[in-house]
């Protein structure tokens, strides 16, 4: 055959595998990366109400909020962290366990660069298929159980800072968590990045924009399920508490089970019920009304981030659990950021910055 002939087969064919190998690679980078459906939030300003029988006397104070931003529709589900983790194995981020220690109850997989904080655990059942509630590790991959790929998935606090950033990785966005400390850049100036919402910008969208005491309205409209009041507004009791016993499975709802009808005024789904949700800031009790660095007197607040990490150490929870009574779900609580997954926590990301 004519070498010249022989020689324009070999180059249309080393073009039509280059194209297929960047075909494959494109559809492996589009399975791994998915950002999940963010909602426009425009910004403004809203009063909250600080009233307990500790304090001198009842505060109301000003927020406003001067940068619009983007929130998560729903809170961040087992598939969505499930691709976080194999991306992260797969750059060496996390450590991932390779010989099991059969004395262990439990493997911790920690960051690796940083200080190394534990992100989650697995439970040691089995030498090659380690279960984590709703995730699980078999032959050098994260996957989900089978029925749980859209319910929350339960993390702890640096476990969800870990998936902000590893998200804004993934898009070539800034990491807006620095892991050397934990803190982070909450407001950069000219920076776009993933992070958790500030305690405000939660209450914020939550009362969006009538001071509704609850995100669908101010309805508490019951349905009996068994011998048990639940919510027909969202994955809450009524009436009770710890109905469900710890049984994660049967008791978390796919997120967006009430949506888009008991939505946020802003379309965000869920707020109330399903697991609690992380905040960025610190917590300070309102009880604390002369507490360093968050002084409740003050009429205005203009983009809080809470009191700062020398005066606490947990950080806020919103939103309640399907474990709890509705009643508590409008309150806020404070978890350490190694709380365990046992607790009920989840979260939802806001994105700071263009999205593009």
């Amino acid at each position: 055959m004519n070498k010249k002939i022989i020689y324009i087969l070999l180059l249309l064919t080393t073009i039509v595998c280059a194209n297929a190998y960047n075909a494959l690679s494109a559809d492996s980078i589009s399975n791994i990366f998915h950002i999940p459906k963010l909602i426009f939030i425009p910004k403004g300003e809203f009063s909250v109400k600080r009233s307990s029988r500790w304090l001198t006397k009842d505060y109301t104070h000003h927020i406003k909020l001067t940068n619009d931003f983007y929130m998560s529709k729903y809170e961040i589900t087992n598939s969505d962290y499930c691709k976080i983790l194999n991306y992260a194995q797969q750059n060496d981020l996390i450590t991932v366990p390779l010989i099991i220690n059969q004395s262990s109850d439990k493997i911790i997989v920690k960051n690796t660069q940083g200080s190394q904080q534990e992100l989650f655990f697995i439970n040691n059942d089995k030498p090659d298929h380690l279960n984590i509630r709703e995730i699980y590790y078999e032959k050098n991959t994260f996957k989900v159980k089978n029925g749980m790929e859209n319910k929350p998935v339960l993390i702890n606090w640096y476990g969800a800072v870990f998936y902000c950033n590893m998200l804004s990785r993934m898009g070539g966005n800034s990491e807006l968590y620095d892991l050397n400390d934990w803190s982070c850049n909450t407001y950069p100036d000219s920076l776009t990045g993933y992070r958790l919402p500030t305690e405000m910008e939660w209450q914020y969208v939550a009362r969006f924009d009538d001071d509704r005491i609850y995100p669908w309205g101010s309805e508490i409209d019951s349905i009996l399920i068994g011998d048990v009041f639940t919510s027909k507004y969202a994955n809450v009791s009524i009436g009770a508490s710890c109905v469900c016993d710890f049984n994660y499975d049967a008791a978390l709802k796919e997120v967006g089970s009430y949506s888009p009808k008991w939505d946020s005024k802003l379309g965000i789904a869920d707020m109330i019920g399903n697991v609690w949700e992380w905040c960025n800031d610190y917590f300070v009790s309102e009880d604390q009304d002369n507490f360093p660095g968050y002084n409740w007197n003050n009429k205005l607040f203009v983009n809080p981030i809470g009191p700062p990490s020398s005066h606490a150490d947990s950080h806020v929870l919103k939103g309640g659990s399907y474990f709890y009574d509705i009643t508590s779900c409008g309150s806020r609580t404070a978890g350490r950021p190694e709380y365990s997954v046992d607790e009920g926590t989840g979260f939802r990301i806001v994105k700071i910055g263009n999205d593009d």
